[in-house]
């Protein structure tokens, strides 16, 4: 629920990401550790291009989902 900055947010699979955006459109690119986002937002909407299929990770461990 509280805002993360989105390196931090994003380590665990970081090496898996190719780009995050915002709605903005500005962008977090791991492989250039590139910040522009700044922070996560709870309710905010991010599009998250993968290199790679993860599973089981979650950025609040609060919520739940079924």
């Amino acid at each position: 629920i509280e805002s993360v900055d989105a390196m931090e947010g994003f380590t665990s699979i970081s090496e898996d990401i190719a780009l995050v955006k915002d709605e903005m459109g500005s962008a977090y690119l791991p492989e250039w550790e590139f910040n522009g986002i700044g922070n996560l937002n709870f309710g905010n909407g991010y599009q998250i291009k993968m290199i790679e299929t993860v599973t089981n990770f979650q950025f609040c461990p609060t919520l739940t989902a079924p």
